[in-house]
């Protein structure tokens, strides 16, 4: 298997990128900085991906690969591979999304897809049929990543090929495929496994067999007492079909006589039907047309007698007044006194005020108060006498004579106008009267007629409504059945001979005992029934015990069986496990001493992948030793189990600066080891050194040696 093309699209910090790389050793050899370890990481890349991780909120995101290598131009992270395997060129094709992979394997030549592949996200688990762990275990070296710590994959196939000699077979796996199957059985406690679950069933199986003894006895038991129900409700049923015997001539015999008492019922119903249909001469409507004309009559009749009362009433009052008239005297003058008196005062007051403007101020005061006396004097004299009040008597006498004959004008032209008024009423009430067929010759008869009629009306609503009480009744009496029967069996006189009443009480516990008797017999029914649809019987429970027993048994002799494997087992690989890993041991050695020089020939590793150095006279742990002899032993380790794993074609070895920490004697021991191993396999090696390149010689394929060669300078 060989790597022909290597085109990186999109990787870090490298883009459009193309390394085609050659059968052998491939040398990339270039400074810091180049892109070296870009590549590397995107070979594992396309064959793996990147390690599906959860970043905590504290760590770096350059700890993921995903964030690390994303391209610096902003696109996604793209690229492909071309590479030969058993005769046939595949293409390999990834891009890296935010959060899924896009991945392609297609035959490079005709570009269909390659069905054998069983995870797309993973490729080299299909080309190298190891996992990503193994494979960075293996053959593929990162910078400063030379040491090899355990892995569990790559362990089991170690130990597999150890014990079996075949890696896909591991005495673990059977080891535990026996420990599952035991536990499987029984658990180490001793409470858990099939065989205590069989157990814990039988268990359960013993305790439903008891219920189903116990069920069936009930059962039984309620069998027996539904034979006994049914046979008493048969008597039941039969004596109480002989009361309903009895009772339905007893029935016939009462319905004998609700047909007499609806015949009775039909009679008067017919009677009263016969008083509702007679008409009376008048309606309701001319009725009450006439009471209304009866009404004003009436109230007419009281207007005249009103106003021939107050009529008699004003010629009483004129008579009473004209009598008064008579005896009232005439009225005499009334006298007045004299004003001489008064103007002797006024003309000696005007003396004076003259005599006051000739001889003295203070005449002016005598003037005014002779003038006072003067006009007072006057005032007294001059006023009239006190009539006698004849005069007023006989002004008022003739006032109401006159106010009297007025109000007995007025009294007779009203007692007129209610004559005549009364008169045309009755007039026309009895022209109603008459068109209605009434004799109203006066108002009495008028109203003896009217009274006559409404009577009628009366009597033929009362009719109706006693007709509509008996139809009611005469239905009620026929119940649901027709009222032709009854009147039919009426007809017939039928006459029933005596009989006993039945026994109501009798009959009345009779029904109860029969719903008592039926509600139980629906109950044991329903429970019979039920147990013979789902009960259980205790033969299959027994069955079932026997059924689990057998099964128990020979759950038991598994496990026993499996005891025994697991037993036989542990024996022989605790004979082998003496002799751990001796062809890694033996292969490891050899590598390691010859990329040494021979100063150490022994490595001791055991089934932890933990590696000591034999140095002849002691063993010690790897640690001791310096960082050169600790990268030559997991150099030796990598090279020996990747020629014990990869059996067939062997995939491209991946070395990134990984001979930084040797000397140049024991690095040219490697190169030339390296140069053994590139007959078979291909190798890529990337340094930042001359030194690989300069013991090489011409041994290795240059693919870059400076920056200048690569499109993107970083």
């Amino acid at each position: 298997m060989r790597l022909t093309e290597i085109h990186i699209g999109h990787f870090g910090g490298l883009h459009d990128f193309t390394l085609r790389p050659e059968p052998g050793i491939n040398l990339l050899c270039c400074g810091n900085e180049w892109g070296k370890s870009t590549v590397a990481a995107f070979l594992k890349f396309m064959f793996y991906g990147f390690p599906k991780r959860t970043r905590r909120r504290d760590e770096d995101p350059l700890e993921s690969d995903r964030e690390r290598y994303q391209p610096w131009s902003g696109e996604r992270i793209e690229g492909s591979l071309t590479l030969e395997s058993g005769g046939r060129l595949y293409r390999i094709d990834r891009t890296a999304g935010d959060r899924r992979d896009r991945v392609a394997v297609m035959d490079a030549l005709t570009g269909e897809p390659v069905r054998e592949v069983q995870d797309l996200a993973q490729p080299g688990v299909w080309l190298f049929g190891v996992d990503e762990g193994t494979f960075e275990r293996t053959v593929f070296v990162r910078q400063s990543g030379v040491e090899v710590t355990a892995h569990g994959e790559l362990e089991t196939r170690i130990r597999n090929l150890v014990t079996t000699g075949d890696e896909t077979t591991s005495y673990g796996e059977t080891a535990e495929k026996l420990a599952k199957l035991k536990s499987g059985l029984m658990t180490p406690t001793g409470r858990g496994g099939s065989i205590v679950a069989v157990e814990n069933e039988m268990i359960q199986q013993r305790l439903a067999l008891e219920r189903a003894q116990a069920a069936f006895e009930q059962h039984r038991s309620e069998s027996r007492r539904l034979r006994e129900v049914e046979r008493r409700l048969a008597a039941v049923g039969e004596e109480l079909a002989t009361l309903e015997r009895e009772r339905g001539q007893a029935g016939l015999r009462e319905r004998v006589a609700r047909a007499r008492r609806a015949a009775e019922l039909d009679r008067q119903l017919r009677i009263e039907r016969e008083r509702a249909e007679r008409k009376p001469a008048v309606t309701g409507e001319e009725l009450d047309r006439l009471a209304l004309e009866l009404e004003e009559l009436t109230q007419l009749a009281a207007r005249r007698d009103l106003a021939e009362r107050e009529q008699a009433a004003a010629e009483t009052r004129y008579e009473q007044a004209e009598e008064r008239a008579r005896q009232t005297p005439a009225p005499q003058p009334a006298k007045r006194g004299t004003a001489a008196p008064a103007v002797i005062l006024w003309l000696t007051a005007l003396g004076a005020a003259a005599a006051a403007i000739v001889l003295s101020p203070l005449l002016w005061v005598a003037a005014g108060v002779l003038a006072v006396f003067g006009t007072l004097f006057f005032t007294v004299l001059r006023k009239p006498a006190e009539p006698d009040g004849s005069e007023e008597t006989a002004a008022r006498a003739q006032w109401e004579l006159e106010e009297a004959a007025a109000r007995l004008k007025d009294c007779e032209r009203e007692a007129s106008a209610a004559a005549q008024a009364l008169r045309d009423a009755l007039a026309q009430a009895a022209h109603t009267a008459q068109q209605c067929g009434l004799p109203a010759e006066n108002e009495a008869q008028l109203r003896a007629a009217i009274l006559q009629a409404r009577q009628s009306l009366a009597d033929s609503a009362a009719a109706r409504e006693r007709a509509a009480l008996l139809e009611n009744n005469l239905r009620a009496l026929c119940g649901d059945e027709p009222p032709e029967e009854l009147l039919r069996l009426a007809q017939q006189s039928v006459e029933l001979p005596a009989a006993p009443e039945p026994d109501s009480g009798r009959e009345r516990s009779l029904r109860a005992e029969q719903l008592s008797l039926t509600r139980e017999r629906g109950e044991l029914r329903a429970r019979v029934e039920a147990f013979l649809e789902k009960g259980e019987l205790p033969a299959d429970c027994e069955e079932r015990i026997a059924a689990l027993s057998q099964k128990k048994r020979r759950q038991q002799d598994t496990y026993r069986a499996l005891e025994l494997a697991s037993q036989a087992l542990d024996e022989a690989f605790a004979q082998l496990r003496n002799n751990f890993t001796p062809q890694v041991n033996a292969e490891a050695g050899r590598l390691f001493s010859q990329m040494l020089q021979g100063r150490y020939e022994r490595l001791l590793i055991d089934h932890e992948c933990r590696i000591r150095v034999d140095t002849g006279s002691a063993v010690h742990e790897l640690g001791y030793f310096s960082r050169g002899t600790r990268d030559a032993a997991y150099l030796a380790f990598r090279l020996a189990v990747s020629r014990l794993i990869y059996q067939g074609e062997r995939p491209p070895m991946v070395f990134d600066d990984a001979f930084s920490n040797l000397d140049d004697a024991r690095l040219g021991q490697c190169m030339e080891l390296l140069r053994s191993l590139s007959q078979d396999t291909q190798i890529l090696l990337l340094s930042c050194q001359t030194r690989e390149r300069r013991l090489l010689g011409g041994g290795a394929h240059l693919l870059a040696q400076s920056a200048n060669e690569k499109k993107v300078v970083i």
